[in-house]
């Protein structure tokens, strides 16, 4: 059977595998392809650990964390991260529904919190 492999930051389809089990669900890891879709394939990761990309985007937009691990909670000001996962070796969140421009803050695990930078919600 044919199924659509899905870009690992953000979901959208970036091609077609064929596998012989007809019963793959949507969220099977296997579907994740190591291709990026056209959106994420120009974003280059960050260069250190204290960086993050992209710097600005609306609501729902994946931002990549070199270094992080998916326990580490990220706030967009007081709001918290959804749908923490991993993707080549970072940590990607999206920025949560009622983020504001304003301090990306993180909490590893273990360590106090710390402000990034900024991110402006377009």
């Amino acid at each position: 059977m044919l199924y659509n492999m899905k870009c690992p930051i953000c979901s959208a389809k970036v091609g077609e595998q064929e596998f012989e089990d007809e019963n793959i669900p949507d969220d099977d890891p296997r579907l994740i392809g190591s291709a990026h879709c056209a959106s994420h394939d120009t974003i280059a990761p960050p260069a250190a650990a204290h960086d993050f990309v992209p710097t600005h985007g609306p609501v729902g937009t994946a931002v990549m964390f070199p270094q992080r691990t998916t326990d580490t909670v990220v706030e967009f000001g007081a709001i918290a991260a959804d749908n923490p996962r991993m993707v080549d070796g970072a940590l990607v969140v999206d920025v949560p529904a009622g983020a504001t421009t304003g301090d990306i803050n993180i909490t590893p695990p273990g360590i106090a919190r710390g402000a990034l930078g900024t991110f402006t919600v377009e």
